[in-house]
């Protein structure tokens, strides 16, 4: 028996399709609102709407949502795809032309035959307009820039003041466009940015998704990237956990299209070492490349749709470079581990020149980052630089505010759970805390003292909208806060052990410190994982030269990344403030004199990431020594490694400070460590 299979007709296809993407759109509300208003507002200058964003961000999608609303309120709608037909004159009236099911002109003119067709199509345009009004929209618009001058000179000026158009691609409207004040005025910019938690929540409950651990899997994987989302959804019924994920295949799929931006190989290869720091500047890019970046190659590169400018240069969007980051790793790794060495590297110089400067704060940061391992990877990923969430130091205008978050800790704890992927390898940590300890927590914390002590120290996490999501309070040590910390539950088995002279050494006048107690870090939402990870990022800032740092946790996730920052268990016991059956050991980093230089050099030993230093004479002996000295080793500790008594090594190293020209090991550390600035 033969079958034959009638051929379904296009139109229902094209019903049904628009019926599922209607279904599936999610967020956006401020944008379809904004949309909705542009149409309406026939008195306005602005005409054309701009939408702009990232690939794989949602803008196509979000162009056939603005369709259907235009349709729906009987407007005319013309949708047209630059991908879809040369860009000159003749082919971009012949599209809007088939978009209108309009037949081409006949009326052919030997020398304007574009002039004849313009002025028919533009006819066709204005006659609809006046009846029923109409929403002309370009997408991909990046891909057809040369016909700019057209546009705006013969197209665009010939259609009437109630047309409405709507162009999007994945840079922001410029050139012409900007530096001409008459069409700045008739641009309006939309720029598309991830979707919110909250999105990804309705996205997957549309997808029949609605179990817990599966939105956050899908929330810490995409990072609310949409086109990452629509790719992991099928993925999360089949994987029971989030290291079963075939991360390979997803980055592979999701670098190809971030990518397509990219002109030139020599353009690819830039934006993968870009991948390599959190924030980069031309400078960098050209030392780990080998040679300098031309400033057109560099102009090239910060007009792509996943770049911005920062304070502090230029960053990649967090989920983008943290893909192209790991295919560049996996697909390139000599090249890919040049590129690290040399950016450790810089960034260390730049320490190293200002090592006493706070003002290296963020420098260090983006070292530590650069050097970390995996655990550190995942939980800092989040720059922040992007967030829309904001940090306010405690005053007494909001420290009620604080008073009711920490309340609600104690009387509505509950369990909280993050997680942290590193792409890198593939690996997933994962962040949990009982509402035993949470209340606890929120009860141990003294904010009348913060605020007696005239802390700014103490700061809020707030939102987009205000509301106060997190805090993060840390304590300087200092003569005025010495007893009070030998006082209080979690800190005072740590001071009470001091010896008088380490107490002496740590009573610095009040208003400086000589050190800070991190006391606490809190997220409301148990499951953000974004927050949390912005609020370690802060506490990086006081990773600076001359802090001693404490830090006391029964939490076996935090003692994890704490030893892995280099932090190391002090030598007192652990306290039991949290409970009878929760010990919490004090970690400790000291960053006072040459061990702030011995901490950087140990990190990067730690990653196998070797730092430049001078090509001093020594012997093979004297190498081995001086690279222990390096690492904050003592004398006697050398000895026991080496299998040396200790005068022998007392003899090396003072062979060593003559060859260098040094007269302790402050100044040797530091002649070891210099480096010529890239």
């Amino acid at each position: 028996m033969n079958f034959v299979r009638e051929p379904m007709s296009e139109r229902f296809i094209y019903d049904a399709i628009n019926r599922l993407e209607e279904h599936y759109f999610v967020g956006r509300t401020e944008q379809t609102e904004r949309f909705v208003s542009f149409l309406r507002e026939s008195g306005s200058s602005e005409i054309i709407l701009n939408v702009y964003g990232t690939g794989g961000v949602g803008k196509s999608y979000l162009l056939r949502e603005f369709a259907r609303i235009a349709a729906a309120q009987g407007r005319i709608v013309c949708q047209l795809d630059a991908r879809t037909f040369r860009h000159t004159p003749e082919a971009f009236i012949a599209a809007v032309m088939t978009s209108l099911q309009q037949p081409a002109s006949n009326e052919v003119s030997a020398d304007f035959p574009e002039a004849v067709a313009l002025h028919n199509c533009l006819n066709i345009m204005n006659i609809l307009a006046d009846r029923h009004r109409f929403v002309l929209f370009l997408d991909e618009y990046a891909t057809m820039r040369g016909l700019d001058g057209w546009l705006q000179d013969a197209f665009f000026r010939g259609l009437q003041p109630n047309v409405r158009i709507v162009v999007a691609g994945r840079t922001p409207l410029d050139g012409s466009w900007v530096s001409s004040p008459a069409w700045r005025r008739f641009i309006a910019s939309m720029p598309l940015e991830q979707f919110s938690k909250h999105d990804v929540s309705e996205y997957l409950a549309r997808n029949d998704i609605v179990d817990e651990a599966a939105i956050e899997k899908a929330w810490v994987v995409s990072g609310g990237h949409p086109l990452y989302l629509s790719l992991t959804v099928p993925l999360l019924s089949r994987c029971p956990d989030l290291a079963s994920l075939p991360f390979v295949e997803l980055n592979s799929e999701l670098v190809k299209h971030w990518l397509k931006e990219t002109t030139t190989e020599e353009m690819r290869s830039l934006i993968e070492y870009m991948s390599i720091p959190r924030t980069f500047n031309q400078e960098l890019l050209g030392y780990m490349r080998g040679f300098p970046v031309t400033d057109v190659e560099f102009a090239s590169i910060t007009r792509l749709s996943f770049v911005k400018a920062s304070a502090r240069g230029w960053v990649m969007q967090d989920r983008i470079r943290e893909t192209i980051h790991s295919e560049f790793k996996k697909r390139m790794p000599k090249q890919y581990q040049g590129g690290l060495i040399r950016c450790a590297n810089y960034w260390y110089a730049l320490i190293h020149r200002r090592a006493s400067s706070v003002h290296s704060a963020a420098d260090i940061r983006d070292y530590i980052c650069c050097v970390s391992d995996s655990m550190v990877r995942s939980v800092f990923q989040h720059s922040g630089i992007n967030s829309k969430n904001r940090l306010e130091t405690m005053d007494r205008r909001n420290f009620h505010e604080v008073k009711r978050y920490l309340n609600k800790r104690k009387f509505q704890a509950k369990t909280k759970q993050a997680y942290y992927v590193d792409n890198q390898k593939q690996q997933t940590y994962t962040f949990h805390m009982d509402p035993r300890q949470d209340e606890k927590r929120a009860v141990l914390a003294r904010p009348e003292d913060w605020l007696a002590l005239e802390l700014d120290s103490v700061k809020l996490l707030r939102n987009d909208t205000g509301s106060m999501i997190g805090l993060v309070a840390a304590i300087p040590i200092n003569r005025s806060t010495l007893n009070y910390l030998s006082e209080q539950p979690v800190t005072s088995s740590f001071f009470r052990a001091l010896s008088e002279e380490d107490r002496s050494a740590l009573a610095a006048p009040r208003h400086t410190q000589a050190g800070w107690v991190l006391r606490m870090l809190d997220v409301e939402d148990g499951n953000d994982s974004e927050a949390r990870s912005e609020l370690l990022n802060y506490w990086l800032e006081y990773l600076q030269y001359g802090n001693l740092l404490l830090v006391s946790t029964p939490d076996s996730f935090y003692r994890k990344l704490l030893l892995a920052l280099g932090f190391r268990e002090a030598d007192v016991p652990a306290h039991y403030d949290y409970g009878e059956n929760t010990p919490a050991p004090t970690y400790m980093l000291d960053l006072r004199k040459d061990r702030f230089l011995s901490y950087l050099h140990g990190m990067s030993h730690m990653a196998g990431i070797p730092l430049s230093v001078p090509n001093i004479a020594l012997s093979g002996r004297e190498s081995e020594i001086a690279s222990l000295v390096l690492q904050g080793l003592t004398n006697n500790e050398i000895g026991k490694s080496l299998y040396l008594s200790e005068i022998t090594i007392k003899k090396h190293v003072s062979n060593i400070f003559r060859k260098t020209g040094t007269k302790n090991r402050s100044q040797l550390i530091r002649s070891l460590m210099e480096i010529s600035p890239p």
